[in-house]
């Protein structure tokens, strides 16, 4: 077994009795109360299939047997989320759960924002531009992870200590000649990740609102990949293209230079979960869209083609959406607050507590705009804590 990292070794807040008390092994009450939680999407996953074969089966029209689909995809997703998303609330002890918290609610505002664009098509540019505002809280992940670590000194401690001069680049960079990093001491290191992901932040929230001015005055375009003289939308699509695979390429870089100090937080899901999320979704959109260009997806009597392919992402999305939900259940879970991962986080110095203080720091986002405003300095100073959000 791999030797702890020294930052994982420092002494932490002791746990308060009560805290403990949670640790403890599950009474049958709490084991009962899960079976009935199992039981019950049991039974909503049998009434979703033979609500769906009914529908098929009556030859109803296809639009509404996607719509029960999709209603039925969110109506598992969004319960499972909200409950793990409560029980973070109910049980506050940590900062670090405010990261957790922004990431599990990704799945409902994009399972709900889907669903909506079904149902009201004429209002899909503003409910796509919400979820891409919402898409630019993949920052919070990358703030978990530094988090964890304990502190930017903490981690420019780390590299300093390796004596490394250069970070080791994940492909294809690592094959460019002249394309490098130098680590110098941890600090440009880490310079170097923050501006790849708070890049995709701003431009990711500026395509959403250039999107929106452009769908109101009728040149947006969406799925028209052909049309760049006289559209919006394959303009703002190839610039989050290369945002969002910079922003990926710029965290999965920091996990793998601290790989050994993450390693108990279980990162590497916890990367997947998101780039599954956001990232997969987008991409997803953009082939269905060269798809109905290239002739394989067609217009009908009913739809046209842009709204065919919204149709299909949409609904694509919120059956992602309830895998995402359990496989959230998995890794952003309240149980890494608990027993020897527990030990390892950074806890409130009173205890913490929950309801109104855990609602207000998953909605307090000062953190994501204070380290945008500092995206554009040369040079940020490492010799002291940052605080935290």
């Amino acid at each position: 077994m791999a030797e702890a990292s020294p930052l994982l070794q420092q002494p932490r807040t002791p746990v308060e009795p009560a805290l403990a008390a949670a640790a403890a092994p599950k009474s049958a009450c709490q084991r009962a109360a899960k079976a009935g939680v199992r039981a019950t999407y049991v039974l909503l996953a049998v009434s979703a299939a033979a609500t769906v074969w009914q529908l098929v089966a009556t030859h109803a029209e296809r639009h509404v047997v996607v719509w029960a689909v999709a209603g039925l995809a969110c109506g598992v997703a969004v319960p499972l989320s909200l409950y793990d998303l409560n029980s973070h609330v109910q049980n506050f002890v940590s900062p670090l759960q405010a990261h957790y918290m922004r990431i599990l609610l990704m799945v409902p505002v994009f399972c709900t924002q889907a669903f909506l664009a079904l149902v009201f098509r004429e209002q899909r540019v503003w409910l796509e531009a919400l979820r891409q505002c919402y898409e630019a809280l993949v920052y919070s992940l990358f703030h978990l992870l530094l988090a964890f670590v304990g502190s930017e000194r903490a981690v420019v401690a780390a590299l300093a200590a390796r004596g490394e001069r250069r970070a080791a680049l994940l492909p294809p960079l690592c094959c460019v000649p002249g394309c490098r990093v130098d680590l110098d001491g941890g600090g440009s290191f880490l310079v170097w990740v923050r501006r790849g992901v708070l890049q995709y932040v701003v431009l990711q929230n500026v395509c959403a609102l250039v999107n929106l001015g452009a769908g109101l005055g009728g040149v947006f375009c969406a799925w028209a990949w052909g049309e760049f003289r006289h559209c919006v939308f394959p303009w703002t699509a190839a610039l989050l293209m290369a945002s969002q695979a910079c922003a990926m390429f710029s965290l999965l870089s920091f996990y793998k230079e601290l790989r050994r100090e993450l390693a108990p937080l279980r990162p590497l899901p916890k990367l997947l979960c998101v780039k599954f999320v956001v990232f997969f979704s987008f991409w997803q959109g953009n082939a269905l869209s060269l798809l109905g260009h290239l002739g394989a997806i067609a217009a009908t009597d009913t739809f046209t083609l842009p709204e065919v392919i919204s149709g299909v992402q949409n609904l694509t999305v919120c059956v992602e959406m309830a895998v995402a939900a359990v496989l959230h259940h998995s890794f952003f879970s309240r149980g890494d607050f608990k027993g020897a991962l527990g030990e390892l986080m950074p806890r409130f110095s009173g205890g913490g507590g929950g309801g109104a203080p855990a609602l207000a720091a998953l909605l307090h986002v000062r953190d994501v705009l204070r380290e945008a405003r500092s995206l554009g300095a040369a040079a940020r100073d490492y010799s002291a804590e940052t605080p935290r959000a």
